[in-house]
């Protein structure tokens, strides 16, 4: 038989090797725990390696393996599992991070329809799609992002999107569902982004340790009133999630920490969303448009921009918003319906409205006023209506409403009960049964709210919106 041939050229080695044998052979120590081999440059640096268990590095190495893997339970995908073809993003991505080009680790995953019992754990992607059409996942999913360097001026920002069918109400039909509890970890105070499209989640979705977490949530149902959405970090600075949600999203979680705590989740960009219980403090704020809200509502901080049908669905509920700052799309406060007349003339259908603070050791002596005139001079004042805001701390429990200077004290309510958040009262419903409808302010006046006794022990908060009308005379 004839052997492998090496010969020697200064330096350089070359094995000219018999077709029925290896021509190179390294056989590893049994504690073999240095590199089988290594490729390096001039400077001893190493640019390629074979590790002792066999796994080939290398620095310049640009496309790790594919980016599109495909898995199927029956056998008919690259991989029968999903953790299987996680573990083969994960190891490829690993390369582009260890190679600072951490941009480049862009990865999908493509599942066939059918139940996968599996728990998943996903670390380092720049970008991993997961297509779940038909698929139901009941098991956990753990996402653990760390610090990741992308070179000099790149996007390091890691975003995992699950996608299951296109359309809304994803808990009807051949859709995608998740079971377990989903915990997102990071360990420094950068940015991830997490998606889901057309998919039903039956259990919690929790967030930890640190970092900003932008949720992306399209047509998803959230199906377990249980369960909670909650950040409930421990490191970073200002660590928090930024919820974004559309396309009839339904949330039937509650917003809160586990232990029903105000959570550090801000309602970033919602439209077309039903929420359930809300408790956040959250200094971000958000936007809100076309929401509907089917319990408590405990706002404790941040800018918030609503509309006039969200504004209204909050204020069906329990609500507490002391804490917010509420501007109003549409201007709610201020908003005017105008009814054209002959010649120009026109009828004016106005509101105003101002959060009234009661102090502590006020209310009955002294009364407090408003700061605005809601009575606006020439007006025809057509409805009173008020929320209480923050309940006292002690002391009032009932209020009477009236004018300042035009009117008596107690005209549009009076010995109406205000001691219990979220009470609410009109001037159609008042405590003396002599109901006032529409009166006529000549000069602009405030309005004054009268306890039965001074506030003790915090300050009260009273809402107080007037519909009134005024007229503009003809042009011509």
């Amino acid at each position: 038989m004839r052997k492998n041939r090496i010969l020697q050229y200064f330096r350089r080695v070359i094995i000219e090797s018999n077709p029925n044998t290896e021509p190179l052979v390294i056989k590893a120590h049994p504690t073999q725990s240095n590199n089988l081999t290594e490729w390096r440059d001039s400077n001893n640096v190493v640019l390629s390696s074979i590790s002792s268990a066999g796994a080939i590095n290398s620095s310049s190495l640009v496309t790790p393996y594919a980016s599109t893997y495909w898995v199927d339970a029956t056998g008919g995908g690259d991989y029968s599992t999903i953790q299987e073809a996680i573990n083969v993003v994960d190891a490829a991505a690993a390369i582009f991070v260890a190679a600072s080009t951490f941009s480049l680790a862009r990865y999908v995953i493509n599942i066939a329809p059918g139940t996968y019992t599996e728990n998943l754990t996903f670390a380092n992607e720049k970008y991993l799609r997961v297509n779940m059409q038909g698929v139901r996942i009941v098991g956990t999913i753990t996402i653990a992002q760390t610090e990741c360097n992308g070179g000099v001026g790149s996007d390091n920002y890691p975003k995992v999107e699950f996608v299951g069918n296109s359309g809304n109400r994803p808990q009807k039909g051949d859709g995608a569902e998740i079971t377990g509890v989903i915990t997102c970890t990071r360990n420094n105070d950068s940015l991830s982004y997490l998606t889901f499209t057309g998919i039903e989640i039956s259990n919690s979705l929790l967030f930890a340790t640190s970092g900003t977490w932008v949720v992306n949530c399209n047509g998803v149902h959230f199906s377990n009133a249980s369960t909670f959405i909650s950040g409930d970090f421990s490191t970073g600075v200002n660590p928090c999630v930024l919820l974004e949600t559309s396309n009839k999203t339904i949330i039937d979680a509650h917003i809160a920490n586990v232990a029903g705590t105000a959570t550090t989740v801000a309602l970033y960009d919602c439209d077309n969303t039903e929420f359930d219980l809300i408790n956040i403090d959250m200094d971000y704020g958000g936007i809100l448009r076309n929401c509907t809200f089917t319990s408590d509502v405990t706002i404790a901080s941040g800018t918030y921009e609503v509309d006039n049908f969200s504004y209204g669905e909050i204020c069906r509920q329990t609500e507490d918003l002391s804490g917010a700052t509420i501007t109003y799309m549409d201007n709610y406060t201020g908003g005017d319906k105008v009814f054209n007349g002959a010649s120009g003339a026109q009828l004016n259908t106005k509101s105003i409205a101002e959060e009234l603070t009661i102090p502590v050791a006020n209310g009955n002596t002294p009364a407090v006023a408003t700061t605005g005139n809601l009575a606006p001079a020439g007006s025809l004042i057509t409805g009173v209506v008020w929320r209480v805001t923050q309940a006292p701390g002690g002391g009032a429990t009932t209020l009477d409403i009236g004018r300042t200077s035009g009117g008596n004290l107690d005209e549009f309510t009076d010995g109406a009960s205000c001691d219990v958040l979220g009470e609410t009262g009109t001037n159609l419903i008042n405590g003396d049964t002599v109901h006032t409808g529409t009166q006529r302010n000549i000069s602009a006046d405030t309005l004054t709210v009268t306890t039965d006794a001074d506030v003790t022990g915090s300050i009260m908060k009273i809402r107080i919106v007037v519909f009134y009308q005024d007229l503009t005379a003809p042009t011509t």
